[in-house]
């Protein structure tokens, strides 16, 4: 049987892997942008040689909005909606996660609706089987 603890370490395992996967691609999208932007031989930047690269713009507060709302809904998830156990995955005090779930405009109910759903879902085999059970002894 897998304790508290080990079933936490786990946890934090999994959503520093998801924060991982997340910086690299924001990694990636930095090398881009500096590929992108040109310095000449005084050390000036110059304009992009062509329209693709003109058009590429990383807006830094959209892309830490993006990556926030991906991270807090990953815990809810991992937290079975339960925001004060979402907090502590991302080592943040339950106060400052529920200001940044109104912040964001993120919906928990439907997590929690999500989670309940599945919840149900997996105990009706059991529920199933009991009754199937005891429908075997009541003939026997």
């Amino acid at each position: 049987m897998e304790s508290e603890a080990e079933g936490t370490l786990d946890q934090q395992i999994e959503v520093l892997t998801t924060l991982t996967t997340a910086l690299l691609g924001e990694l990636e999208l930095l090398h881009l942008a500096v590929a992108a932007t040109r310095i000449d031989s005084n050390g000036e930047s110059e304009p992009p040689t062509d329209a693709r690269q003109a058009d590429f713009r990383i807006d830094f507060y959209n892309e830490v909005e993006r990556y926030e709302i991906a991270l807090i809904k990953r815990a809810l998830k991992h937290a079975s909606g339960n925001q004060r156990r979402a907090a502590e995955l991302l080592a943040l005090n339950s106060t400052t996660l529920n200001a940044k779930i109104k912040h964001y405009g993120i919906n928990t109910g439907q997590l929690n609706a999500q989670y309940f759903s599945r919840l149900e879902a997996a105990r009706r085999p059991a529920r199933a089987h009991r009754v199937l059970s005891a429908n075997n002894q009541a003939k026997a």
